[in-house]
């Protein structure tokens, strides 16, 4: 993994996030392997656009898929007011899931956020939206987890065990 951090946890060299598989230890990537191979499906939720989601998210999805477990990555995207920096490298490992995930539902803070008055506390706001992964995850699980809900699907595995 990339030696120069920033105090926020976020890798200080861009290039180094979307490549975090590549540099990930052997060892984490056969620790990850183990754990996604007890499983038949494997959901890694994270936030993106700092360090450590954007390094260990791509990783966790690839070594779970690499075991044979079927994958659905939930991701949270930054703010706007994050910066640019933030959002450009939450897009870039968003769609760097697309190839290391079977599935990948992504969440928009500042989307989310605006679905809601000024006057809403951010506590509330954050709740809801804990919720709505918690739904969609669930959804996504239990349509997996039933190939007979897959109707005209080639996609049909049999997931008893997440």
């Amino acid at each position: 993994m990339a030696k120069t951090l920033t105090s926020e946890g976020q890798v200080s060299i861009p290039e180094q996030i979307c490549d975090a598989s590549n540099r990930a230890p052997g060892d984490y990537r056969s620790r990850a392997g183990c754990l996604a191979a007890r499983s038949d499906m494997v959901v890694p939720l994270a936030g993106l656009g700092g360090g450590t989601g954007n390094g260990v998210t791509p990783v966790m999805a690839r070594s779970a898929r690499d075991a044979g477990a079927v994958t659905t990555a939930a991701v949270v995207t930054p703010f706007d007011l994050e910066g640019a920096t933030r959002n450009r490298r939450a897009d870039a490992v968003s769609n760097r899931l697309q190839g290391e995930a079977d599935c990948v539902i992504a969440f928009a803070n500042e989307e989310w956020i605006n679905r809601f008055s000024g006057d809403t506390p951010l506590f509330d706001i954050f709740n809801a939206l804990d919720r709505q992964i918690a739904t969609s995850v669930h959804f996504v699980v239990a349509r997996l987890s039933n190939p007979t809900n897959l109707t005209g699907s080639t996609f049909a595995p049999d997931c008893p065990s997440v």
